[in-house]
């Protein structure tokens, strides 16, 4: 299977704190464009480049079943000006806002369920594993990166491996671009 190439653009929201002791939202302060450092790339488009796979999509085909392709950005290889670092980066993503997950309590492992939205789950401790409606299953461990994009269909069955805590970097996506 060939993976898949993908485009899109980044959108930062502000972010929001809880006062201390109280639990309640307060705003931080956005900091200013113009006094944040700027990460000037160097390099000319004709340094495109294919990333090897970066995440796996888990996303509904037409027939309503759940299915995983594996995604090989595009990107460009560049340098950048505050140091000699060369890197391929691919092309920015919107996303509304990021949260940490600390999951407690699994969800029942006999029953599908959808995506809530399309997002990013990054695991960052513990492992499960995903299945499909089609019976394909993938293991997730610390460092892999899931693209949830089955909001709808037959949906899919989330597993815990082993019995330790399993911590995830949430990022649900803005409109695709």
């Amino acid at each position: 299977m060939q993976p898949r190439r993908i485009h899109a653009e980044l959108a930062l929201r502000p972010t929001r704190a809880r006062g201390p002791m109280t639990g309640t939202p307060t705003a931080r302060p956005r900091p200013r464009h113009e006094e944040q450092p700027v990460t000037v790339l160097t390099g000319s488009a004709e340094d495109s480049a294919e990333m090897p796979v970066a995440y796996i999509r888990l996303y509904t085909d037409a027939e309503g079943h759940s299915r995983f392709e594996d995604v090989s950005p595009l990107g460009r290889t560049t340098g950048v000006v505050e140091s000699d670092l060369r890197a391929t980066f691919s092309e920015p993503m919107s996303a509304d806002w990021v949260v940490f997950r600390h999951v407690v309590h699994e969800a029942d492992d006999s029953r599908p369920h959808n995506a809530p939205r399309r997002q990013f789950i990054i695991m960052l401790k513990g492992e499960c594993e995903v299945e499909t409606s089609t019976g394909e299953k993938r293991r997730l461990g610390p460092g892999s990166v899931l693209l949830t994009e089955d909001t709808e269909g037959l949906g899919h069955i989330t597993r815990r491996i082993g019995g330790g805590d399993r911590l995830t970097l949430l990022i649900p996506l803005g409109p695709e671009l």
